[in-house]
């Protein structure tokens, strides 16, 4: 199944960049949960960052409650799926969002909604449980920076999952480049651009 032809930018602004480069991340990791069909969903998933996430964000919504999965079992602890992975792996169709819910339209023609703030507790964005180790950093330094590698290193200085000295030292990039691609990364994945050493 491929994902569906939509306009990606339909309804969309910059999406923040913590949201960004996560679903580089998720893009280029290892599948969270036994899936055959891993890179279409997170294709979906993207789609529906790019369609609906500011709207969210106006009505309150966060990025557990829309893109988290449970801490220890991604998939398994169904209280812990963010709404966008319920519109990506099923097919729903985002129909409103307000303040308190967001309405969908199933495949099957039921109206669903979907209550802000009923995520676990113990879900987190998913692009927090990728790996360090994962292909989404690049290893060591590059000679051309694509704008995924960049926003890669941004979102794991910015989750913790790396320090800022470490990325630095890894790297070989100057604070001040770090925070250049931190306010590029704010406006985008265009924004940060391919860039030559």
């Amino acid at each position: 199944m491929t994902a569906p032809a939509l306009d990606l930018f339909a309804r969309s602004e910059a999406l923040p960049a913590d949201v960004a480069a996560g679903l580089v991340a998720l893009d280029q990791s290892a599948p969270l949960w036994p899936i055959h069909d891993w890179r279409d969903v997170v294709s979906r998933l993207q789609v529906f960052a790019y369609r609906y996430d500011a709207e969210a964000r106006r009505f309150g919504w966060d990025s557990s409650g829309l893109y988290g999965l449970h801490a220890a079992e991604p998939f398994q602890r169904v209280g812990g799926i963010g709404l966008g992975w319920v519109v990506a792996r099923r097919g729903h169709q985002v129909l409103s969002i307000d303040r308190i819910a967001i309405s969908l339209r199933t495949r099957s023609a039921a109206i669903m909604r979907f209550y802000r703030g009923t995520v676990d507790r113990e879900a987190v964005p998913a692009w927090q449980l990728v790996e360090v180790g994962d292909p989404a950093l690049p290893v060591g330094r590059a000679f051309r920076w694509t704008a995924q590698q960049k926003a890669a290193v941004v979102l794991a200085v910015e989750s913790g999952r790396l320090s800022l000295a470490e990325a630095e030292r890894r790297y070989h990039l100057s604070a001040g480049e770090f925070t250049e691609w931190q306010l590029r990364a704010a406006m985008g994945l265009k924004a940060l651009g391919a860039t030559s050493r």
